[in-house]
């Protein structure tokens, strides 16, 4: 397992100083009970299962549900029990052009940190939000990530795994450092 690292300095409620580790873990590797963020958009139909799916209501009742289905507001992140725990980060609009924005990545990520929190996980599986349809770089993320962290400081996370290619890490680190040197 090939990991690059970026170390992210957090205050805890301006009571002390603790790290927070950024791995990027290059292998599909998901550690065991950690909390994993899945991206998704305002229909669920990035995070649907592939595949057939048997119905067993009338095709009305169906169409029904379907027609008058309500889209989930952009920013929000919604737990699902999937065999284990995942979040579902809503940071697309398909509807939308550009589909995604850094307000919405931003929000998700602080809806994941409180989350995170709420459930006392100390290991956060993350993808790098938003990236899919090229709005955001790699760097606006890492930026985005450490912002999220200096608003919402986490109480029991201390480690954040993004999967993906080695190519990610340098953006990432650009970004998180950009924001650690602001402060």
């Amino acid at each position: 397992m090939t990991r690059a690292r970026s170390r992210l300095a957090v205050a805890h409620a301006g009571l002390r100083q603790s790290d927070l580790d950024i791995l990027l873990v290059v292998d599909t590797t998901i550690p065991d009970g950690a909390l994993r963020v899945v991206e998704d958009d305002t229909y669920h139909v990035l995070s649907a299962e592939p595949g057939f799916q048997p119905v067993v209501d009338h095709p009305i009742r169906v169409l029904t549900a379907a027609w008058s289905a309500e889209p989930t507001p952009p920013g929000s992140v919604i737990i699902r029990q999937h065999p284990s725990p995942e979040l579902l980060a809503v940071v697309y609009d398909l509807g939308a052009s550009p589909p995604t924005c850094a307000e919405w990545v931003l929000r998700c990520l602080m809806g994941i940190l409180e989350t995170a929190a709420a459930r006392q996980t100390d290991e956060l599986v993350l993808p790098v939000l938003g990236r899919r349809f090229r709005v955001l770089t790699e760097e606006d993320f890492g930026r985005l990530l450490a912002d999220a962290v200096a608003r919402q400081p986490p109480r029991h996370l201390r480690r954040i795994v993004v999967p993906g290619e080695r190519s990610l890490a340098d953006g990432i680190k650009l970004g998180v450092d950009s924001v650690a040197n602001r402060a």
